[in-house]
């Protein structure tokens, strides 16, 4: 008698592609993803187990496809309702999640109120992800404190480039608007969200294979960003540790007299040659600070900013506590497409049938 056996396909970020109606959206034709009915790895897997005595039901989990902390938080826990109800029937569980859709089905187990014994989980090219707060954060607090009085020291610039064309407006409403992004950016409930979703995974009772290629296209996306936004910090928070070391009422002072300088710009009293090198340095500095968010933003759109104070890693297996976890790697030398796209690797099925 077969045994009956639920699967959940659990699709990662952007599940059509980045470039196709905005990645979220799913193609109309059902064998272009892996998880649709048509896909040669559907059709395999169903085909595999069947050939191994069990009588699968494939579910599909929909979720946004966002690259956003939140959007899988809320996919999380809804996959731990749909687990809950079919542990509470007794029914033994295969989650199969791609790239983050394997950081969806990590999450969920721990939000399970029927335990996660009967759960078993294949990860294919998952990033795993942890953060952690540093504490040279106020450093870069430092310099953009005194980054936002540079400003009025540009748009005095470019105002006396302009001959007095009225963008008063800007001149005050610019900084301000900066300053409101910077707020929701580093606000406590975003930072919150970033950390209580990376932290380590813990496993009670559920078996894990994680299933990797060699060089993953994503990894090394999402690595570079990493690696480009720590050198960036680096640099940054050097100057802000810098500035952040001075009394305050030198700091006062100097804005103080900068804002003064822009002011006097503004009104054209100082020439524009003698605070170009100024206006450069601001470009410089918020060219960084964009480089640094954009890497971050790899990780997750919640990073865009709240990144400037939280350190970001990625691995390509989980810190695991309870459970069992297996690692397998599939050389990409067999695999025509994007090693990303581990699903169409020849030993992909096979590798997680003989697991299971």
């Amino acid at each position: 008698m077969a045994t009956t056996l639920i699967v959940h396909l659990v699709h990662g970020t952007w599940p059509a592609g980045p470039f196709k109606g905005g990645g979220n959206k799913l193609p109309a034709s059902g064998s272009d993803c892996w998880f649709q009915t048509g896909h040669p790895f559907y059709k395999s897997l169903e085909q595999e187990l069947r050939g191994r005595g069990f009588s699968p039901t494939i579910l599909v989990l929909g979720w946004s496809g966002a690259n956003s902390f939140a959007a899988r938080a809320d996919a999380a826990m809804v996959l731990a309702a749909v687990l809950d109800e079919f542990a509470k029937k007794g029914f033994r569980q295969l989650i199969i999640g791609h790239s983050h859709g394997g950081t969806i089905a990590t999450q969920a187990l721990p939000q399970m109120k029927q335990g996660a014994g009967s759960v078993e989980v294949v990860t294919l090219a998952t990033p795993f992800l942890q953060t952690q707060r540093f504490s040279a954060a106020k450093s870069l607090w430092s310099l953009l404190y005194v980054t936002f009085p540079l400003l009025v020291v540009l748009f005095g610039a470019l105002r006396y480039q302009t001959h007095g064309q009225d963008d008063a407006v800007y001149f005050v409403l610019f900084p301000v608007m900066i300053l409101i992004g910077l707020a929701i950016g580093f606000s406590a409930k975003q930072i919150s969200l970033v950390e209580t979703e990376t932290k380590p995974n813990v496993f009670v009772g559920a078996r894990l294979l994680c299933v990797r290629g060699l060089a993953d296209e994503a990894g090394l996306v999402i690595s570079a960003g990493i690696g480009a936004s720590h050198l960036l910090r680096g640099l940054l928070i050097r100057i802000g540790g810098w500035l952040h070391g001075t009394p305050d009422w030198v700091k006062i002072a100097g804005v103080i007299a900068l804002y003064g300088a822009g002011f006097a710009t503004y009104l054209g009293l100082i020439p524009l040659i003698y605070i170009s090198s100024v206006a450069i340095g601001i470009l410089l500095f918020f060219t960084a600070v964009f480089l640094l968010s954009v890497g971050q933003a790899t990780l997750g759109r919640e990073l865009v900013l709240s990144g400037l104070v939280l350190l970001s890693t990625v691995e390509s297996t989980p810190d695991v506590t309870g459970g069992k976890l297996e690692i397998r790697t599939l050389a990409s030398g067999a695999s025509k497409t994007l090693r990303h796209s581990i699903w169409d690797h020849p030993d992909c099925v096979r590798t997680i049938i003989d697991w299971v």
